[in-house]
């Protein structure tokens, strides 16, 4: 099974969920999650296939692609979604991650490790697990609960530590290159004029 970010499962009933906000911008310790299995057959598909994807892969947050992407019937994904009250407010300490079959951290406990590398990008990893009270020999990713799916520790699971500065690079990468592109846009448009089109145009919408 390949790595897949954003997807896993309530800890008290393993239900497989896609992770939309990893934390609310008022609420730090809560998040907003899809029921995947509430979904029609169609929107299942389409959510999946979005969150499989190279661009989604590539967000550390599922909410930034989720608002750009489509369903087949046309919808903005976030924004159907939301009408449609197919969103779980839940506490982060209440869902765990599952990239794949060997695979899972306690979604507070990723939030807590993404938050520490965002601060210090270049921490090492004996300082990141002092912050964190982590013991380096003995934590990997799987200590805390594990899912039905999990059976085992594998030497070759990725640490919290790796997974987490593995997010922080990726977020980074996004961030430069989306500082390009804005400044290519102002290149052929100056930033009001083109700000200004841009909310005529959501207006319309």
């Amino acid at each position: 099974m390949a790595f897949i970010k954003h997807i896993g499962q309530i800890v008290t009933t393993q239900q497989k969920v896609v992770v939309m906000f990893r934390q609310l911008p008022e609420e730090p310790n809560s998040c907003l999650l899809v029921d995947v299995q509430g979904l029609s057959d169609d929107m299942h598909n389409d959510l999946m296939n979005e969150v499989e994807s190279a661009s989604a892969q590539q967000q550390i947050d599922f909410h930034n692609h989720a608002h750009t992407h489509f369903f087949r019937d046309g919808s903005k994904m976030l924004e159907r979604l939301h009408h449609n009250k197919q969103f779980i407010k839940l506490d982060t300490n209440k869902v765990m991650m599952t990239p794949d079959n060997k695979t899972n951290i306690r979604l507070d406990k990723l939030n807590a490790q993404l938050g520490a590398l965002k601060k210090s990008p270049n921490i090492t990893e004996a300082e990141f697990n002092k912050q964190l009270n982590l013991d380096s020999e003995a934590v990997t990713v799987g200590d805390e609960i594990k899912p039905a799916t999990v059976t085992k520790k594998d030497t070759q699971v990725l640490d919290d530590f790796a997974l987490a500065k593995g997010f922080v690079n990726q977020a980074e990468n996004m961030e430069i290159e989306a500082k390009k592109l804005r400044e290519q846009a102002y290149e052929l448009i100056p930033k009001r004029k083109l700000t200004s089109m841009l909310k005529t145009e959501n207006a319309v919408a």
